[in-house]
C-alpha cells in the first residue's frame, strides 16, 4: 500500500495480482483509514470516494465497500490535477 496526501485529498495505491486479494486489501485499508478518521473526529464523504483499476487484464470481480456502502468504480480519475484516461 502506498498513500499520497495532497491538501484534503487522499490517494491510496494498492496492488495485487489476484482480484480477490486486491478487494480484501482495499476493504481493509478503507476500514483502517475510516477508523483513523473517526478517532480524529474527521469523516469521509462516501459520495466522493471512488476507485479505478490500473491493469493490463480485465478486472471485474472487485467488491469495494465501506460501512456496507459500495464504493463507485470509475474509468478515469483526477490525481494532482491530471486525469488518467
Amino acid at each position: 500500500m502506498n498513500i499520497k496526501l495532497v491538501a484534503d485529498d487522499i490517494n491510496i495505491f494498492i496492488h495485487s495480482r489476484d482480484s480477490i486479494r486486491l478487494s480484501r486489501k482495499a476493504n481493509l485499508c478503507l476500514k483502517q483509514k475510516n477508523e483513523w478518521f473517526v478517532t480524529n473526529k474527521l469523516g469521509l464523504s462516501l459520495d466522493k470516494i471512488c476507485y479505478t483499476v490500473f491493469s493490463k487484464s480485465n478486472v471485474n470481480q472487485l467488491s469495494i465497500q465501506l460501512n456496507g456502502t459500495d464504493i463507485k468504480r470509475v474509468n478515469n480519475c483526477r490525481y494532482l490535477g491530471v486525469i488518467r484516461l
